[in-house]
């Protein structure tokens, strides 16, 4: 379905769109929002509580660990307090990985390294060293900024009553190993929210505290900026310390990047524009679709509304919608059928009426009453039978149309039989014929396909004139109303069909000879007027032969007019097989017949064809007539007025060719003569010359001379151009101006054609088997190239004479591909396949157009000499030559000149990278045996250098 913004055109329609629009995006866009939210809020809780959990998880992880230092710390109190000296516990491996380093401090202000290196201890709070005294263990925090902090486990010890500290400083590689999952992070920050310790960031110091306040809230999820470009969101675990290590509170912290946690949000958002997009688009087919669905059977009816108020009702409204929309459109057609219906039937009562009238043509009315009702009442056939032959009553005349076209309207002579007839009653208004009621007049529609007949009886007063018929392949019911109608159809036809009979009488009488039926001298002078008029119009010729019988009255006196009757019939039918579409034969008198070729083109034509048919007259009347057991031989003198040479009227064309009738009988019986008066001596140059062209083909006086091309690039002669010369037997050699357009005008263009390929092919053959391999180039005619038998015409030359097909070259001019495009590609491929090489000749004097070129299958062009003459002095010569060859090359063909005559004009098409070259600074044309010593001369001297 092809959609059109026109369909909004209407009002209606521009609302409907509207709808449909707001219909789909306000809820797609509500949709939309809340879907944005809910995403937004389901992640933020996903987070939250997976951080959470991370983030109190963190914590434990940090306590456990500090307990166990805590306890690793008290067992290394202990073994010293009971074995003072015995080092051993400390270096014990889980000791070690607890504890990076561990000492004690005595009140007297020594220290015993344990092992690792000793670090200083910061000062210790009141609570704290009530702590230590009551012999539990603190945990002391060495906040380093960005560094990693240390942790530091004190409690106090007794060795051999010596008072001090047993400090044990927690091995970061222990205690801040946080085993998390990228991209999540892991800090553990002070109650002052600076960061003592994280796995991959370092927090800036104060950079959470204006976030999270003093004391912030474990529960809310909270996003921060890490002092990079990267946005965070975590959430706090509260360790406290206090009650254990008496110790200032920790917070462990997980946190993960923004954008990880909103990934779907974001993917959500860039989705979104293109999603509203998409759906936009199919909104709007849709609501295209629907509208064009709903409006167009709304348009159509309207359309159609206004078309029957026109007056046109031929064009019924078209809608498929599978709704009331279609069962109103149908009920609509309905009714302007039937009103189309009536006004027709009227229109043609009054056609019929009006025809009476103004013609006595009987058969033209019958045919126009034909094709009206076949397109009033659309039926396959419309039969009209009349009877008309007073010999025979039940012979009849049947017409029966195919189309709807005057041309193919078919007529038949039948003979109906007294029963059908007796059925054809006049009491009956219609008669209804079944599949299996065969008639005589229904046959010949039978063998089209119909099986149904509606029969009307066309009756003058109480006999019965004629009958019309429909006839149809399927069953058609036809109403009280059309039947009334039809009836009222054949009334009319009953009229024209008694005018008919007595029309056709008084036109035999008229124009048609009575014993021959020959139309008689008042058809000649109408046709002759005609004929002269549309001579005017297009400049063409019409020849007149007049054949007047010799001893006719002799023979009409001595055996009688009943025999002379005889002689005319047999002369007649004897002249009658020489009469065609374009020859016309007439009976002037009694003896007296004449011939009109009209429509002729040329002048030399007229001479040519009317010579022609007075020889052919001449030979047919040779024969002896048998008559009535009696061998007579006839002669006719003939005379032949061609206009507008001889005559412009038929008075004048009659009495010049009587006068060329007399001189014909000066030579004796059985001739004919031309009036020799202003006569055309070009046209009978032509006449002649044609003649001569004939006998010149049958005496082998067609001879071939060579004209050699050189391949620019190497410099050798690889090729020739065949061309055509008349050895005339009194004239001597004749070159193709002189004899090619008269024998194309003539037709004789065809078999010289085939005549010089052939020679050309014998004489290529001939220089093969000598060595001299060449390619023959020979030009096809345009009449030649449009006969049907080409391509098997030139396949049977090239394999009787044996030689390869890449040898022989056809050159087409440019104007003969331009005709008939599909039938030219076609010709031109299946020469193409057969192996042949093809050139267009004469290339830049015809139409081609670049499109058309690229379908042609041809291997070079050949650039006019009227081009190349014009080189190198003329600029727009130049220029002119230098775009073919551009073209061509740009096509991938090669390029030939001809008619080059000067070193000059050979050097500039050198420089233009033309391929070939012909013309009379190489050779002029040569003879075979000429051709020959050149190229061998011509070549071996280049192979030579």
């Amino acid at each position: 379905m092809k959609l059109e913004l026109k369909s909004l055109r209407s009002k209606i329609a521009q609302k409907m769109f509207t709808l449909f629009v707001l219909a789909a995006f306000i809820p797609l866009v509500i949709v939309a929002i809340i879907s944005y939210q809910h995403i937004t809020d389901q992640l933020q809780e996903e987070t939250r509580r997976n951080v959470y959990r991370e983030s109190k998880a963190l914590g434990s992880v940090l306590l456990d660990r500090l307990i166990s230092g805590r306890t690793g710390l008290r067992i290394i109190q202990n073994n010293l307090e009971q074995n003072p000296g015995d080092t051993q516990a400390v270096d014990d491996a889980w000791i070690r990985e607890l504890f990076s380093s561990m000492f004690i401090l005595y009140e007297s202000g020594n220290t015993d390294l344990l092992f690792g290196s000793e670090r200083k201890l910061g000062l210790l709070s009141i609570a704290q060293g009530q702590a230590l005294d009551e012999g539990k263990t603190i945990l002391q925090l060495d906040y380093r900024g960005k560094d990693m902090s240390s942790l530091f486990l004190v409690k106090q010890i007794n060795i051999n009553k010596n008072q001090g500290l047993i400090v044990g400083e927690m091995k970061p590689e222990y205690v801040w190993n946080f085993s998390i999952y990228p991209p999540q992070i892991a800090c553990v920050l002070t109650l002052s929210r600076s960061p003592i310790a994280c796995s991959e960031i370092i927090i800036e110091e104060n950079a959470l505290f204006s976030v999270l306040g003093q004391k912030p809230d474990d529960r809310i999820l909270f996003y921060f900026d890490s002092g990079s470009e990267e946005k965070y969101a975590g959430m706090t675990w509260s360790l406290f310390l206090d009650a254990e290590f008496h110790s200032e509170d920790l917070v462990s912290l997980i946190a993960i990047p923004r954008k990880t946690v909103f990934t779907i949000v974001e993917n959500y958002k860039s989705v979104f524009p293109q999603a509203l997009l998409l759906t936009g688009v199919f909104v709007t087919l849709l609501s295209l679709i629907n509208i064009k669905r709903y409006m167009e059977p709304v348009e159509k009816l309207m359309e159609g509304t206004i078309r029957v108020g026109k007056g046109i009702f031929n064009q019924p409204v078209k809608v498929k919608s599978g709704d009331e929309l279609e069962i109103l459109s149908e009920s609509f057609n309905e009714m302007a059928g039937q009103i189309d219906e009536h006004i027709n039937i009227i229109k043609l009562i009054a056609e019929v009426d009006s025809l009476m009238l103004s013609t006595q043509d009987a058969d033209y009315i019958i045919e126009t009453l034909i094709m009206r009702l076949n397109r009033i009442m659309k039926t396959d056939h419309v039969i009209i039978v009349r009877f008309n032959d007073e010999k025979n009553d039940n012979l009849a005349i049947l017409n029966i149309n195919v189309d709807d076209n005057y041309e193919n309207i078919l007529t038949f002579k039948i003979n109906i039989s007294e029963n059908e007839k007796r059925e054809l009653s006049p009491d009956k208004k219609v008669i209804l014929l079944g599949d299996n009621d065969e008639r005589s007049y229904t046959a010949v529609a039978r063998d089209k396909g119909d099986k149904y007949f509606y029969v009307f009886p066309v009756y003058i007063k109480d006999t019965l004139a004629g009958i019309l018929c429909f006839g149809n392949s399927s069953y058609i019911e036809l109403s009280e109303r059309k039947i009334g109608m039809l009836n009222e159809i054949a009334d009319h036809t009953a009229v024209v069909l008694s005018n008919s009979a007595w029309e056709e009488k008084l036109e035999k009488q008229i124009y048609y000879d009575p014993l021959t039926e020959l139309p008689n001298r008042v058809f000649f002078k109408e046709i002759l007027d005609k004929a002269i008029i549309n001579a005017n119009q297009d400049n063409s010729h019409i020849a007149l032969i007049v054949v007047d019988l010799d001893r006719f009255r002799i023979i009409n006196e001595s055996l009688g007019h009943k025999t002379g009757d005889f002689v005319l019939l047999e002369i007649t039918n004897l002249l009658r097989t020489l009469a065609t579409d374009k020859v016309t034969l007439i009976k002037l008198s009694n003896d007296e017949f004449a011939f009109l070729i009209m429509g002729v083109e040329r002048l030399y034509q007229a001479y040519s064809e009317s010579a022609r048919l007075a020889n052919t007259i001449i030979d047919k009347m040779k024969s002896p007539l048998n008559i009535e057991g009696r061998e007579i031989f006839m002669t006719a003198s003939m005379g032949i007025a061609i206009f507008p040479q001889d005559g412009e009227t038929m008075d004048d064309l009659l009495k010049n060719a009587d006068s060329a009738i007399d001189k014909a009988r000066i030579i004796g019986p059985g001739n004919y003569e031309f009036y020799d008066e202003d006569k055309d001596d070009d046209a009978l140059h032509s006449l002649e010359i044609s003649n001569q062209l004939r006998k010149a083909l049958s005496n082998n006086e067609l001879e071939l001379y060579y004209q050699p091309k050189i391949d620019v690039r190497t410099g050798h002669i690889y090729s020739a151009e065949a061309l055509l010369r008349w050895n005339h037997p009194i004239h001597g050699f004749m070159g193709p101006g002189g004899f090619i357009n008269i024998a194309e005008e003539s037709g004789l263009i065809v078999p010289i054609g085939y005549h010089t390929v052939d020679k050309a092919c014998r004489q290529c053959k001939e220089w093969l088997d000598e060595g001299i391999d060449v390619k023959i180039a020979v030009n096809l005619s345009a009449e030649q190239f449009r006969q049907p038998d080409l391509i098997s015409h030139l396949e049977k030359i090239i394999r009787k004479t044996a030689i390869p097909a890449k040898n022989l070259e056809l050159e087409i001019t440019e104007r003969t591909t331009f005709e008939n495009h599909e039938r030219t590609i076609q010709i031109l491929n299946r020469l193409k396949e057969f192996g042949l090489n093809l050139s267009i000749d004469d290339f830049g004097t015809g139409y081609s157009s670049m499109s058309y070129l690229l379908q042609l299958p041809v291997d070079s062009l050949k650039v006019d000499q009227a081009f190349v003459s014009g080189i190198p002095g003329n600029k727009d010569s130049v220029a002119i030559v230098k775009g073919i060859i551009a073209l061509a090359h740009g096509l991938n063909l090669n390029v030939v000149a001809e008619g080059v005559e000067t070193e000059a004009q050979y050097r500039m098409l050198e420089k233009m990278k033309c391929e070939e070259i012909q013309g009379y600074y190489i050779s002029k044309p040569l003879p075979a045996s000429e051709f020959k010593q050149l190229v061998k001369k011509y070549n071996s001297s280049l192979a030579v250098n």
